[in-house]
């Protein structure tokens, strides 16, 4: 099965080390990508418990595989992910960065998507890795 390509713009760059993270279940890595990728909070808690709720998640869901990517845009990414636990499953994350360097997170989602994914001009797209740009 051949790999989708994650474009190199400052959002696709973003996303993929997210995934990485995310793929690693590696406590370290996903806070490492937090720490240097979102806006300082006073709060540390709350990044502490984010991470141990991802961390968790990760776990349970075995990891992403990219199914589609929509929405590309520079700072502005939306990919279809499909569990590796539960082929049936799939999660949109949508990465959107501040507009200049260094380009930190503005807005970050996961949300559970059904069999049906909207695209960004409203058509349903079915998951399925043939519809995907893929590279070698």
């Amino acid at each position: 099965m051949s790999a989708i390509h994650i474009p190199s713009t400052p959002a696709g760059l973003n996303f993929a080390t997210w995934l990485e993270a995310f793929n690693s279940k590696s406590e370290t890595a996903i806070r490492a990508y937090y720490e240097q990728n979102f806006h300082k909070s006073n709060d540390n808690d709350d990044i502490g418990n984010g991470v141990a709720n991802e961390v968790r998640f990760s776990t349970r869901t075995g990891g992403f595989d990219v199914q589609q990517i929509f929405n590309l845009e520079p700072t502005k990414i939306s990919v279809l992910l499909q569990h590796r636990s539960d082929r049936d499953k799939y999660h949109k994350v949508t990465v959107e960065l501040d507009p200049e360097e260094p380009y930190l997170v503005r807005r970050f989602t996961i949300e559970p998507e059904g069999l049906g994914f909207k695209g960004e001009d409203g058509d349903e797209v079915m998951p399925q890795t043939n519809q995907a740009e893929k590279i070698g």
